[in-house]
């Protein structure tokens, strides 16, 4: 198991596919508090999908990212 902080760091990519699966367990979740906390995370992801991006992207500029909700 990798040190909290110490992982490996996840392509742009896996970031905004991880963001659109939370998104979608949103729509089906069954409480207000456990939608919130789904659409916070999926937040999270995309942020970490854009600075993976600005990494990924030559000169460090983020490309086009993915809107929410797709």
């Amino acid at each position: 198991m990798a040190p909290i902080g110490g992982g490996v760091m996840k392509s742009a990519l896996e970031c905004f596919q991880h963001a659109a699966k939370c998104e979608e367990q949103a729509k089906q979740a069954i409480s207000d508090a456990g939608r919130a906390v789904l659409l916070e995370t999926a937040n999270h992801w995309r942020r970490l999908g854009r600075q993976a991006e600005a990494k990924e992207t030559p000169g460090g500029r983020p490309a086009k990212v993915p809107p929410i909700g797709t």
